[in-house]
């Protein structure tokens, strides 16, 4: 119990440390934000574009398929080891079903995976819609010279 008290002192100690040290550093530090100060420099350029790109989820998913199956392994490795000493055939049988059923819902895993395209680096671009208007072409086009003409 006193190994646990001193771990807990010093979990505390280390908590007000950091809060005290935070605290002291935005009272006594200046604050005097400007726009320059706030913009992202990088080799003297103004930033340009986005500065959230849209990265592709697929490089997740397969991060995880990966994870999954690795932890698979993993799992089944020391089973497997086991497996191949024992001669205890109930602990064999009860064992392989087991491990059949964990094979098994990592399939169907897999295959949801898989039919839901969740596996394909490239997705396929949707179609084009037409443009079903009512309307012709030929009178967007006159519409849009009366607009900029007018002006």
């Amino acid at each position: 119990m006193d190994g646990l008290i001193q771990v807990l002192l010093f979990t505390l100690l280390g908590i007000a440390f950091i809060v005290v040290t935070l605290t002291v550093s935005r009272l006594l530090g200046p604050n005097r934000p400007n726009p320059e100060k706030n913009s992202s420099y990088e080799s003297g350029e103004q930033a340009g574009g986005d500065p959230w790109p849209k990265i592709s989820t697929g490089y997740y998913v397969v991060a995880l398929l990966f994870l999954l199956f690795e932890l698979e392994i993993i799992l089944l490795l020391p089973v497997a080891a086991k497996f191949g000493s024992t001669t205890d055939w109930s602990w064999v049988f009860t064992t392989g079903l087991e491990i059949l059923f964990f094979l098994l819902v990592l399939s169907v895993g897999l295959a949801y995976a898989w039919v839901n395209g969740h596996l394909d680096w490239m997705k396929p671009k949707p179609a084009s819609t037409e443009n079903r208007s009512v309307v012709p072409p030929q009178l967007y086009e006159e519409f849009n010279k009366k607009q900029h003409h007018g002006h």
